[in-house]
């Protein structure tokens, strides 16, 4: 059982990384086009959702005019984008933080945060049950300040 002493350190240093890692987020430039196809897809998702969810019953009929979905893909700017990397789940952790935060691009990054704070607690909890609390809480703050977790943390990249 984890104490809860253990839990605020962790907590806390999972705080401070993301305390870290947010400040740079907005002047990194996108130089891959990672954030756009992840955002595209999500946005391409959510059109489609939305569409079917309206016609479903057209659908099970098929009774239904695709000329009409590609219409609304054209009235709301959204490129019909599914790459063949697609990702379904995280395309859906994308479309919930695009609902949560907003439709941009750096929607996208946020994600990336959040998986950055888990994973802090992760190592940290995994480094507690293999070698003890201290080392648990000293795995946690060397990865939460690791550079190359930090870039990783600050760009729209699903393979964090």
């Amino acid at each position: 059982m984890v104490s809860n002493d253990y839990k605020a350190y962790l907590s806390g240093i999972a705080l401070c990384g993301m305390v870290i890692a947010l400040p740079g987020l907005y002047q990194i430039p996108f130089t891959q086009s990672d954030e756009y196809t992840y955002f595209s897809t999500a946005r391409s998702s959510q059109v489609l959702l939305e569409w079917t969810i309206e016609n479903w019953q057209k659908i099970i009929r098929d009774d239904f005019d695709p000329i009409e979905l590609r219409s609304l893909y054209h009235d709301q700017q959204v490129y019909l984008s599914f790459p063949y990397y697609y990702k379904p789940l995280f395309d859906l952790i994308v479309l919930f933080s695009l609902y949560v935060f907003g439709y941009s691009l750096h929607s996208v990054l946020y994600i990336n945060i959040f998986s950055f704070a888990f994973s802090i607690l992760s190592i940290g909890l995994i480094g507690r049950e293999l070698l003890g609390k201290r080392i648990g809480i000293i795995a946690a703050l060397l990865f939460m300040t690791s550079g190359s977790m930090l870039v990783q943390a600050r760009t729209g990249m699903a393979h964090m």
